[in-house]
């Protein structure tokens, strides 16, 4: 984090925000969907507050990864939500 904070000064959120998707991810191919579901939500929030509603890549694609994951727990409401 003093890597990120020496780089970025007040505004490391968004790799924070990178590192928790890249993370759910991680979760979500060892098959622990609650972990991953948390780590997505939360690079989800963190990107809004960063971003705003701004359309962007990385939370694209922490809404694919997160559709996936209900789509695995047969959740497909949530998937598709």
């Amino acid at each position: 984090m003093a890597l990120l904070k020496e780089k970025h000064g007040d505004q490391p959120q968004i790799d924070v925000a990178f590192i928790l998707k890249s993370l759910g991810d991680a979760y979500r191919s060892l098959g622990r969907y609650q972990k991953s579901i948390k780590s997505l939500e939360a690079s989800l929030a963190i990107n809004k507050q960063v971003q705003g509603d701004q359309p962007n890549l990385l939370a694209a694609g922490a809404l694919c990864s997160l559709g996936n994951v209900y789509n695995e727990l047969n959740k497909h409401d949530r998937a598709i939500e």
